[in-house]
């Protein structure tokens, strides 16, 4: 009897043995896929996508005569202006990217009306001087050609080696051949608008009244610039009413 009785004991202590074992394990096991899962999350939290690869200001104003008198505005998409009228170009380069600004006339006809390469050793945290086209006193004053004059405004994280051989092309083409090539100029840009759908839009735009945008508190003002932060392609199209 004795035998049997140490015998028994001696088995319910290897059951419980294996038991806490294995309730151990499996504990350990649960620790150990709670503390990987947490690590996955900390490690996509920690690296978001930086959103500064292209990064910098711009603004269109324009001098424009209401009532016999010249105002200074900010042009928006939809503002009307006539000919005569002046218009400026302002942009504040913020990181080691591209910027194009081009110009379609009504016609057609493309017109490059500022470029910006970064330089090899420009980083992305680089913030450039405030360059104004024509100058800082200067307007790129409108011919009698009536119609839409269409301004293009993209960024990029490095140049666009199509697009620049298209618009060495146009520039140094005759008259007759610029139409030609401003239909490829169309098609490059459409390209690019198809390949990178998620486009910038702007944060903030300010309310037109009556065709025309709110006037800047005096002519030698100039208004705050569009702030623009991409991580990839910004193209943002202004088009006035050359009436």
């Amino acid at each position: 009897m004795g035998d049997v009785s140490i015998a028994f004991r001696t088995q319910r202590r290897n059951v419980s043995r294996e038991i806490g074992l294995g309730m151990f394990l499996g504990i350990a096991a649960y620790a150990a896929s709670i503390a990987a899962t947490c690590v996955d999350v900390d490690a996509s939290d920690s690296a978001p996508v930086s959103l500064d690869r292209v990064a910098f200001g711009w603004n269109l104003i324009g001098s424009v005569e209401n009532d016999g008198a010249h105002k200074t505005i900010e042009l928006r998409d939809g503002a009307v202006v006539r000919s005569g009228d002046g218009i400026r170009l302002i942009v504040e380069p913020g990181s080691g990217c591209a910027i194009y600004v081009l110009h379609q006339s009504p016609g057609g006809i493309f017109s490059l009306v500022f470029k910006r390469e970064p330089a090899a050793n420009e980083s992305s945290g680089d913030k450039g001087d405030r360059i104004r086209i024509p100058s800082a006193d200067g307007w790129m004053r409108l011919d009698s050609e009536l119609g839409s004059e269409r301004f293009f405004v993209l960024g990029t994280p490095t140049p666009l080696p199509r697009l620049d051989e298209l618009l060495d092309l146009n520039g140094a083409a005759d008259p007759a051949a610029r139409q030609e090539i401003a239909a490829r100029i169309d098609a490059e840009i459409s390209a690019l608008a198809s390949k990178h759908k998620s486009l910038s839009k702007l944060a903030e735009r300010p309310a037109i009244i009556g065709g025309m945008v709110r006037s800047l508190p005096s002519v030698g003002s100039e208004p705050p610039l569009i702030e623009v932060r991409e991580s990839d392609l910004f193209l943002h199209v202004v088009t006035l009413e050359h009436h």
